[in-house]
């Protein structure tokens, strides 16, 4: 999750953040899917056309 994210909720205290430096960085978005979860039709739907998109501006 961004960091601002994970600092407002590490605020709150429902959350902490570890000092853990990654080898390797995300920009600032993403999209994140339940593995072994169905999908509805309308979600599939939309992350195919967002798929889409990104392809022409990345």
């Amino acid at each position: 999750m961004p960091v601002e994210v994970a600092r407002y909720y590490a605020s709150l205290k429902v959350l902490a953040i570890l000092p853990i430096e990654l080898p390797y960085r995300l920009d600032a978005f993403g999209i994140i899917t339940r593995e072994g979860h169905l999908m509805s039709p309308g979600a599939r739907q939309l992350l195919q056309q967002v798929r889409l998109a990104s392809r022409d501006l990345y």
